[in-house]
């Protein structure tokens, strides 16, 4: 045929279909389907499916070949919901997977959506939804649109117990793709798989030292963080009124952030050192509450960015030497009242002006704090209303 006779051009002779070999088609080529009539253009569908595979399986084929011109022709055939539905009961992957997991074009794509929007919650063998193979596979336009079309699939885990939000997490999603899964489910950042790993400790562990883009990095770190805020109902009332958001004290606060991600925040807010937040914690306050193990150099760099923490109270009215006591925190109370440097630092507090209570300070805390070490049951005797 020519494009003569045809009535085409040439960039559409290029989408004539030439199907692989098999028994009696090695030379099969059809006209183009917009030329053809009803019955002749069932019969060209029907000619792209081999003998032993159904329509939907032949669409699946087609996609996994980026054979686009066959998928929209298979994808014309009336019949095609019904078949699609056929084929999801059997737990394997759906012609949706097969088009997330390929980035398919755009109109592929919908149409498939459109025809069959129960696909999209449909697990393959590994318990895989379209939603977790275009986390990982395809465009963060794509991304979006299933999560608007059907925003469950968010709620639904592979076999290892990963959900939707740590799949966009792992495979470094834009900033707007995450804030939507955490939008619909927040406590997906806290909740272990099977491993009893949460998303919120792979970013902390692995993600974070892969992402080129600090920027991002941070981005991302800043939105769970948020969520995990959330989720546990730390620095939360019951009020509307907007609470303080503050990344640097989030870290000290979340269990998984290890203390060199604090250093690193407190770099990039350094500001937040001396801000408090809604209890009136300074960031020192929350290295005291915190039940985490805090390398020394934490202490070091925030006493040395604002040595007059030492003196504020937060809204109980206690100081971070208070709250440690509080916690019995000893190894905390050490770094903040080691006879060896706890001079230089309160001299700071206190200025180089005459201060006649000055040495009654200095002798009473490094008396605390000796005593702490012999015997750290006296912690009680320092507590408010103890007497």
């Amino acid at each position: 045929m020519t494009s003569q006779n045809n009535g085409v051009n040439a960039n559409e002779q290029l989408s004539v279909m030439l199907l692989p070999l098999s028994a009696g088609r090695e030379n099969a080529i059809f006209s183009h389907p917009n030329h053809m009539s009803t019955a002749t253009a069932k019969n060209f569908q029907n000619a792209l499916v081999l003998p032993e595979e159904t329509p939907n399986r032949a669409l699946c084929r087609a996609i996994v070949e980026q054979n686009w011109q066959r998928a929209r022709i298979l994808l014309s055939y009336r019949g095609n919901k019904r078949l699609m539905e056929q084929h999801s009961m059997n737990q394997r992957s759906t012609a949706l997977h097969m088009a997330c997991g390929m980035d398919a074009p755009v109109d592929i794509f919908l149409s498939l959506v459109y025809i069959y929007a129960d696909a999209c919650l449909m697990q393959n063998d590994d318990g895989c939804t379209p939603l977790l193979f275009a986390c990982k596979y395809a465009s963060d336009e794509k991304i979006l649109f299933l999560l608007k079309i059907c925003p469950k699939a968010a709620l639904i885990k592979d076999n290892v117990g990963d959900l939707p939000a740590r799949y966009a997490i792992r495979y470094k999603r834009c900033l707007q793709v995450i804030e939507s899964f955490l939008q619909i489910y927040p406590s997906s950042v806290t909740v272990p798989n099977k491993n009893g790993i949460s998303a919120l400790q792979e970013f902390f562990t692995k993600v974070f030292f892969d992402c080129r883009n600090e920027r991002h990095a941070i981005g991302v770190s800043s939105l769970l963080l948020q969520a995990s805020r959330q989720r546990n109902k730390f620095h939360l009332d019951a009020s509307n009124q907007k609470r303080p958001w503050h990344i640097l004290h989030a870290s000290i606060i979340e269990p998984c952030v290890h203390w060199a991600f604090v250093v690193f925040f407190f770099e990039k807010h350094s500001y937040q050192i001396e801000e408090q937040d809604e209890d009136g914690n300074l960031p020192l306050h929350l290295l005291c509450l915190s039940k985490k193990s805090f390398n020394d150099k934490v202490f070091e760099t925030f006493f040395k960015a604002y040595p007059l923490a030492l003196s504020v109270k937060n809204k109980m009215g206690l100081t971070p030497l208070d709250v440690a006591l509080l916690r019995q925190h000893i190894r905390k109370v050490e770094c903040i009242v080691e006879p060896s440097r706890s001079i230089a630092h309160m001299e700071n507090m206190i200025g180089n002006e005459e201060n006649p209570h000055r040495d009654e300070e200095l002798n009473q805390i490094n008396t605390i704090f000796s005593l702490l070490l012999k015997d750290p049951s006296v912690v009680s005797l320092f507590q408010p209303n103890s007497c």
